[in-house]
């Protein structure tokens, strides 16, 4: 309905039959200010049948064969698609389907100038820019500075447009290596000085200043490259975490994070314990939010930890498997905890359950880390999809692994920490085995 009060003209079938006898889609769409396609999804809803091919040579002139023969002695294809309020390739393929020849106007144009006009030209002027003066492409230009022998300006290399600005410009090049080697972005100075990234990077290298990598060449975002260089419960966690939701790429090397709408806390959590500044996208029809950074250094020192592009197949722990940060991080990710109705009818009708999903190595690490703790707890890896395995804990190991997990703990998601805090303040379900003993000042 929205588009139904922008162009009600495309819901009045007098009106638009009367336009389409004499007129193309292009120009309806031009007239009214739409697109073309708009027109066309016009005429299928109202039921107005498409020009026959007579026809359209009689309100569309492209289907002419004698009208575009006549317009090619005088005007290039530019203006002929101006004059008919279409877009140059339609009159390309207009003129390909009647096998007419191009107009000679422009190629005379370019062929009667002699050496000395063209080195002028292009002493102030790009070939993208005596393209547009002679309406024509700029490898028609590149074509005669070839024939005259005029040697082409390396790329990147600024059109001087006067002796003073290529004065200015050579000038300022130490100025700019000064200003790239103090930290300012390639595209700032590019800004700056009104020339493109690539004169910015020839200028460097020509004064042998090496390019920044790829980690520290946006600066304009902060990022903390170290975050998972020493183990604390923080970096223990959010490996943990990324390891079930995260998203780990070797080439290029890059980190990303998404998660439900619901839990766009966390991604602001995460993105603050890496320091970033970079930007959080949100999805709304998916109802997702996440954000990625660029760094050599954390995909490197994830893969140490066992989060790597493979964590899927084959994922594990690698020195991580009995810290319990860790798996919190894990469970929050890949895993459901709560109270639920005990099937069996059996107890006081309720049951402490904990669960976690993951690669086949990663979900037996969990369990031996689960009977570390709970020797006598009986439960068991099962696949649960191809690729995918689970365990299940239930009442005591269940209630004990996760006083174990989410006990005196800094970093969490809030959802589940109110889920473990609930099972808890529950006194009347199995007594809470003692589970500090075991731990030891590490973990």
């Amino acid at each position: 309905m929205a588009q139904a009060s922008k162009f009600p003209q495309l819901y009045d079938k007098a009106w638009l039959e009367g336009q389409y006898a004499t007129k193309s889609t292009l120009i309806i769409a031009a007239e009214i200010g739409c697109s073309d396609g708009l027109v066309l999804q016009a005429l299928r809803r109202l039921g107005i049948p498409r020009h026959s091919l007579g026809m359209r040579a009689y309100v569309f002139p492209l289907y002419d064969r004698e009208w575009l023969t006549a317009q090619y002695a005088s005007n290039t294809d530019g203006q002929i698609a101006e004059m008919l309020v279409c877009s140059v390739q339609a009159v390309l393929k207009a003129r390909k389907r009647f096998g007419i020849a191009g107009s000679t106007k422009r190629r005379d144009s370019l062929s009667l100038q002699d050496k000395a006009y063209w080195q002028e030209l292009y002493a102030t002027h790009t070939t993208t820019e005596l393209a547009v003066l002679f309406d024509c492409h700029p490898e028609s230009i590149r074509h005669m500075l070839m024939i005259h022998e005029i040697r082409r300006r390396r790329q990147g290399k600024v059109a001087g447009g006067d002796a003073a600005t290529a004065q200015r410009w050579e000038d300022s090049q130490e100025e700019i290596c000064e200003k790239y080697m103090a930290g300012t972005p390639m595209t700032h100075l590019a800004r700056e000085y009104g020339v493109s990234t690539t004169a910015i990077s020839l200028c460097l290298r020509h004064y042998g200043i090496p390019l920044r990598s790829i980690n520290t060449r946006n600066t304009h975002c902060s990022l903390n490259h170290e975050a998972f260089d020493r183990i604390t419960e923080a970096s223990a966690y959010w490996a943990g975490f990324l390891m079930g939701d995260g998203h780990c790429h070797r080439d290029p090397p890059r980190l990303a994070l998404s998660l439900a709408e619901k839990d766009r806390q966390h991604v602001y959590a995460f993105r603050e314990f890496l320091s970033s500044s970079h930007r959080i996208w949100h999805h709304h029809i998916r109802e997702q939010c996440g954000f990625s950074v660029r760094s050599a250094p954390l995909v490197a020192a994830l893969e140490t930890l066992g989060v790597t592009q493979e964590k899927s197949i084959n994922g594990h722990a690698t020195t991580l498997a009995m810290n319990r940060h860790w798996w919190r991080g894990c469970v929050d990710a890949d895993g459901s905890l709560g109270i639920y109705p005990d099937r069996r009818g059996r107890g006081m009708g309720a049951s402490i359950r904990l669960k976690l999903v993951g690669a086949r190595p990663l979900v037996e690490q969990f369990m031996c880390f689960v009977r570390h703790y709970v020797p006598n707890c009986q439960a068991q890896v099962h696949q649960y999809i191809p690729n995918m395995w689970e365990c299940h804990l239930s009442s005591m190991p269940a209630r004990t692994v996760i006083a174990l997990l989410y006990k005196k703990c800094t970093v969490f998601l809030p959802r589940k920490k109110h889920i473990a805090d609930s099972i808890f303040d529950n006194q009347f379900l199995l007594p809470l085995w003692s589970y500090q003993a075991h731990l030891s000042p590490s973990q």
